[in-house]
């Protein structure tokens, strides 16, 4: 049947019916969270607690409660502040290693999890395999120096980090990461609990469990630390 303009209304009614989409939510400006750190060594036991306070621009305070008191203030340039309340003092410095751009919770944070920042970090992808809903990519630093993992192993699943791992060519691991427990959280998707290995030469490794709870963004996350300044008079270490 040839198309008339009398058909052009209902035409148009359907292309708009089927091209709408829902509303994506806005984007992370402000976030907050509890954190709970269990970590365990040679059959000891440690936890440690804090609260994030994440503004959108990479800076992040984080006010740990347990098993003392202490206030740490990081950005994206790698800048730190370590603030000891009960004695006023303050130790600062400055390392890309602590820029917030390149932790965990920044790559999720931020929606880069295809390769969970180790491009940035001068790792180059050298194989890719797809096993039973998974998909593995194997990652080997452009320049080796003596410190530097030789390989690195990205485990998605449903495109989704969920394994991390740092080993030798032998295949040995020095560390394995698991990300698990996912939550949508506004465009993002948030692991609330991340499991870190770490392995030594000597046979010992210490496990470390980390978990995010009572995650809030935008006009839900408040706080006073969002605004934390350390003390004018507070010492320098």
């Amino acid at each position: 049947m040839p198309f008339t303009l009398k058909q052009a209304p209902l035409l148009l009614f359907f292309i708009a019916l089927f091209s709408f989409t829902a509303p994506q939510p806005p984007p992370i400006q402000k976030l907050t969270a509890t954190i709970t750190t269990k970590q365990v060594n040679k059959g000891k036991s440690t936890t440690v607690k804090a609260n994030l306070y994440y503004t959108t621009g990479g800076k992040l305070v984080t006010h740990f409660t347990q098993p003392r008191e202490y206030v740490l203030l990081t950005n994206s340039k790698g800048e730190y502040k370590i603030y000891d309340p009960q004695t006023n003092t303050v130790a600062q410095s400055q390392n890309e290693a602590f820029s917030t751009d390149i932790t965990y919770f920044g790559h999720f944070l931020n929606n880069r999890t295809t390769d969970m920042g180790l491009r940035n970090l001068g790792f180059t992808l050298y194989n890719t395999r797809f096993e039973t809903n998974a998909t593995v990519t194997e990652w080997k630093p452009m320049l080796v120096d003596g410190d530097a993992p030789v390989v690195v192993e990205l485990v998605h699943e449903n495109n989704i980090p969920i394994f991390l791992g740092y080993k030798e060519l032998s295949g040995k691991y020095l560390r394995k990461v698991f990300f698990y427990n996912y939550q949508k959280v506004q465009q993002a998707n948030l692991p609330a609990t991340i499991t870190d290995i770490n392995y030594f030469a000597n046979g010992d490794s210490i496990v470390s469990r980390t978990q995010y709870a009572n995650i809030l963004v935008n006009e839900q996350a408040k706080g006073s630390y969002f605004d934390f300044q350390i003390p004018a008079n507070a010492k320098l270490k």
